[in-house]
């Protein structure tokens, strides 16, 4: 089978999998949804949405999970907005979700600005897959809000942190 595997997907799945990433996929785990599948890639998940397929880079999610309740994979990204999926036979994907988020992950710092009823947390995340960027950001716990000197604390802090480690 060589670097590109197929992991079981249904040839048809896989094959349409091709014109989405501009290549041949590896698989690394898949799911049904019922009306679907979900399919974890290198560099990212993908899904069936109605005649079609919808993705989202590992390094876009800032978290997210597996709900065995409720066979449920939830995750927010980076601009605030949700996503879930239900899957009817998981497998190993969540576990695979959770290390391919994970493995993104280079940096993070826990902060506390002055003033801010929240915290906030910056992190430096790398994309996954054949190029390789480093992105540093931040994100304020439970959709909490900066004001304009908690967020100058913030921009300063990452600034010093992105220097400082030189990524």
């Amino acid at each position: 089978m060589g670097m590109f595997r197929r992991g079981g997907l249904p040839p048809e799945v896989y094959t349409s999998l091709g014109p989405l990433i501009g290549g041949k996929p590896n698989v690394l785990a898949w799911a049904s949804t019922g009306i679907g599948y979900a399919v974890a890639l290198d560099d990212r998940l993908v899904w069936t949405s109605p005649g079609d397929w919808d993705q989202v880079a590992w390094h876009e999610i800032q978290h997210g999970g597996w709900n065995p309740d409720d066979n449920e994979l939830h995750w927010t990204k980076l601009d605030g907005t949700e996503q879930r999926l239900h899957l009817t036979d998981a497998g190993s994907l969540p576990g695979v979700f959770r290390e391919r988020v994970e493995a993104t992950i280079l940096f993070r710092r826990a902060l506390q600005p002055a003033g801010a009823t929240r915290q906030v947390t910056i992190t430096a995340r790398r994309t996954l897959g054949a190029e390789t960027t480093i992105t540093w950001g931040w994100s304020v716990a439970s959709g909490g809000r900066l004001t304009p000197t908690a967020l100058e604390e913030v921009e300063r802090e990452l600034i010093r942190l992105a220097t400082e480690y030189d990524v």
